[in-house]
């Protein structure tokens, strides 16, 4: 993956099929995702933080399944990362503390699309609302 700072691009050593950047609200990281995994990279690449592997997290309904990661989004207070968990079977959202990794809520399985509210404690199913902890 390339970054460009303003005054130089470099290259970032993540893997191959990283993909969907997403810059935290505050500016100060972006999180991207390759297939099975997600980091999060400080905005001056001096920190990369290796913060998901899904290939250990329990997958609803299909525990063996290959899972693939996407569309990650920040919450508006950068404390938590919300991204769409696919197993080839069925897509679900997962939840992560965005310093440790820590999974705070999985969605029921045929889950497609999410949204944070602006509190940063809801997350928005279409018109279903999950209060996190």
């Amino acid at each position: 993956m390339w970054v460009d700072d303003g005054t130089k691009m470099r290259l970032v050593g993540t893997a191959p099929g990283t993909c969907d950047p997403a810059w935290s609200p505050d500016g100060e990281r972006v999180a991207v995702v390759a297939p099975n995994v997600l980091w999060v990279l400080s905005s001056d690449l001096s920190q990369t933080v290796y913060l998901v592997d899904t290939r250990h997290s329990q997958a609803p309904g299909d525990e063996l399944a290959h899972r693939t990661l996407s569309s990650p989004q920040w919450a508006p207070d950068t404390s938590r990362l919300a991204f769409l968990v696919s197993s080839g079977v069925t897509s679900w959202v997962e939840a992560v503390d965005a310093r440790t990794g820590r999974v705070v809520h999985t969605s029921d399985p045929e889950t497609y699309e999410f949204a944070w509210g602006a509190d940063s404690e809801s997350l928005y199913f279409g018109p279903r609302v999950v209060r996190l902890p």
